[in-house]
């Protein structure tokens, strides 16, 4: 009885366990399913612009430090014109751009080290363009939470000589190129643990821009300079997108496969192979008493059988003593009883 009490109670705990890894199977499944997608692109609205602290510095050069007769009207002309030169244009000017992060990946961005600014301006050697450095850009840290949304910012700074300062004023566009040296943080959350990677990379990107009404047109960015197509002013802007890169998310999501389907394999091992070990442990239990009661069955058979042989051979040698007219009275009574019980 006591053995049979144990075997039941460990074939409750089988099952016990086997339901927690069904609930294993369950959980690791449902953490796939939120997690897939990985990532999807994040949508950000078209730029909104902003231009602050202008400032211009003239140095304090009289015309006589300069080499120019103030006495003469055509060299204080070209006095203006030296002090317009040396005349230097700074403000800042930044971006912002609303992305909405419709992931289960928390995003921090940021920068690096600073990036440069140029702008396209004339090249009398060639006849085209030279990249001509006017300031540094960098991006400010921002975060994008899991389901949130942000203000990815991009900041300029601009310090301009006079003479390319009066040459852009003059341009109904005047086309700015910028690199920024950027670092993008993603954290998730995998069975209650945080896993964070990162990612750096340097972007080139380009607009248009009115210098004298500070207006720019669409940003695009690209890998490189050379890939770079910049639409026009006017040009209708388009919602920007942060897709990520494309190797980062391919190993996260290998990693989620991978971590994921190992987890349910256990799970359903554990689920299926509790409930088949405590139903085999108690199938051999039973076969067991059955064999057991069948070797009894068989040992009380031969028993009976030995009793029944014994009890016909004294019939027998009452029956002999009878014949020859030696049989005592205990014998011949028993010879009697064996003969009614023959009959009966």
């Amino acid at each position: 009885m006591a053995s049979q009490v144990t075997l039941y109670a460990c074939a409750g705990l089988m099952l016990l366990i086997a339901c927690g890894g069904f609930a294993l199977f369950g959980v690791a499944f449902a953490e796939r399913n939120r997690l897939d997608p990985f990532w999807e692109v994040m949508v950000c609205t078209t730029n909104d612009v902003y231009v602050s602290d202008r400032t211009q510095k003239t140095p304090s050069y009289t015309p006589e430090q300069l080499g120019f007769d103030s006495s003469d009207a055509t060299d204080m002309s070209n006095y203006a014109l030296a002090l317009q030169a040396m005349t230097i244009s700074s403000f800042h000017g930044w971006t912002s751009k609303l992305c909405v992060n419709p992931n289960q990946v928390n995003v921090d961005t940021g920068t690096t080290v600073n990036g440069s600014v140029w702008v396209e301006y004339p090249d009398t050697t060639t006849g085209g363009y030279q990249l001509l450095p006017v300031g540094e850009s960098w991006i400010p840290a921002t975060n994008f939470p899991i389901g949130g949304s942000g203000a990815a910012l991009t900041w300029n700074t601009f310090s301009i000589n006079g003479s390319v300062a009066y040459w852009a004023t003059l341009q109904p566009s005047v086309t700015v190129i910028s690199t920024l040296h950027y670092k993008t943080t993603s954290t998730v959350t995998f069975f209650g643990s945080e896993i964070s990677s990162v990612s750096e990379g340097i972007s080139w990107c380009g607009y248009k821009a009115n210098f004298l009404t500070s207006t720019m047109g669409p940003t695009t960015c690209e890998d490189t300079y050379e890939e770079l197509v910049i639409p026009e002013i006017d040009a209708e802007g388009e919602p920007d997108k942060m897709e990520g890169t494309k190797k980062d998310i391919e190993n996260s999501e290998k990693l989620r496969d991978l971590v994921c389907g190992l987890i349910m394999a256990v799970g359903l091992l554990i689920g299926l192979g509790c409930p088949s070990c405590a139903a085999l442990m108690i199938w051999r239990s039973l076969r067991s008493k059955r064999a057991q009661r069948l070797t009894d069955s068989k040992s009380g058979d031969t028993l009976d059988g030995s009793n029944e042989t014994d009890a016909n051979r004294d019939l027998e040698d009452a029956a002999t003593a009878k014949q020859a007219g030696t049989v005592p009275q205990p014998e011949k009574k028993m010879l009697e009883e064996g003969s009614e019980r023959s009959a009966n």
